[in-house]
């Protein structure tokens, strides 16, 4: 399951993902042009993958948060306010 909150942001927010993608996971943080603006490495720890981004400095609108890794990916939407 893959979870963003809060959402909508303005400021922060935190990516979860619970299950197993495999090694060599990334999460990116994509905008409706598909452009990656924002991505970063994370390890598989007991199956959880986390991590923090800073969304302030996105502009207000609709991004996509995509977790991948070796097994597979995950997305979802989230609204930067």
């Amino acid at each position: 399951e893959l979870l963003v909150f809060p959402n909508p942001a303005t400021e922060k927010m935190r990516v979860e993902l619970v299950g197993n993608i495999g090694n060599n996971a990334k999460i990116e943080v994509i905008d409706m042009n598909g452009r990656v603006v924002k991505h970063q490495t994370v390890l598989n720890t007991n199956q959880t993958y986390a991590a923090d981004f800073q969304v302030g400095d996105l502009q207000n609108g609709y991004y996509l948060v995509r977790v991948s890794g070796d097994n597979g990916s995950e997305t979802t939407p989230f609204i930067k306010q």
